[in-house]
């Protein structure tokens, strides 16, 4: 199978047994294998534009392009791009393979006044063997996203659509937390009433363990039944925690400071 041709100066127009050639830029090196003509080389270079294209139809666009089939969106300001037609995951991959203490495999973009150390965001896996003494945040194969030197604005931007945070798996049911379009914060629930904003909501939770110590818990139990949550509060406070309530149990709550107490009573 011929290769097509390596051009190192242009226009050129060159009959090949492979077909003909087409006029080219200046100074561009151009390797192919296939059989047809030269727009379906498999690696391009132009050294005047310092463009590189891995495959497909030729590029002089000023960016770095991994081709495959179909047509990709029409994108701006683009200094990379991958596309193809995949019945299953697409990805670019950046494996680390050392598993050392310190090691990491990363994908950074930087502010103009960026370097190594400041002014960046960060996304990455650590290696197996992770046990970096400045990043104990997280430890052997903890993923990250890590800003450094501005804010972290994390969010969605359409109407009416929910940020979503999930645990111990990828379906419906491991859903934590989500924070709504109206701003409501759920916690274990997935629907609020229809005029609320700027709540917080909670799904029904077994009564927390006794013996948590340094802790209060907040949660919604069942109140007299199924579906008839009640805002409860579990508190580790001697010499309340864990003792029957009765009528002339004080109850503390703390307010700017001060604490008030309040006297309990399970009679309705």
């Amino acid at each position: 199978m011929p290769i097509y041709s390596i051009l190192f100066s242009s226009p050129l127009a060159t009959t090949t047994a492979a077909g003909l050639m087409p006029a080219l830029p200046l100074n561009y090196l151009l390797f192919g294998t296939a059989t047809g003509p030269s727009s379906s080389a498999s690696l391009q270079w132009d050294d005047v534009g310092k463009i590189l294209t891995v495959g497909g139809a030729l590029n002089i666009t000023g960016v770095i392009t991994k081709k495959g089939t179909g047509t990709p969106a029409g994108l701006s300001a683009l200094g990379m791009q991958s596309y193809d037609t995949v019945a299953g995951w697409f990805q670019d991959n950046v494996q680390n393979l050392s598993n050392g203490v310190s090691s990491s495999s990363d994908m950074v973009c930087t502010a103009d006044t960026g370097t190594d150390s400041i002014n960046y965001i960060d996304t990455g896996i650590n290696s197996s063997g992770y046990g970096d003494s400045g990043y104990t945040i997280g430890g052997a194969l903890s993923g990250y996203l890590l800003c450094n030197g501005g804010d972290l604005t994390i969010g969605t931007a359409t109407a009416a659509k929910v940020l979503k945070f999930h645990t111990g798996g990828t379906l419906a049911a491991n859903e934590a937390m989500r924070v709504d379009g109206s701003q409501n914060v759920l916690i274990g629930a997935t629907t609020v009433g229809a005029s609320a904003a700027k709540c917080l909501a909670f799904g029904v939770a077994a009564t927390p363990p006794g013996a948590s110590a340094g802790l209060a818990h907040l949660y919604a139990a069942n109140g007299n039944g199924a579906n008839t949550a009640c805002l409860s509060i579990w508190q580790e406070y001697a010499p309340y925690a864990g003792v029957a309530v009765a009528s002339t149990t004080k109850v503390p709550h703390r307010v700017n400071g001060t604490t008030y107490y309040l006297l309990a009573t399970t009679v309705a």
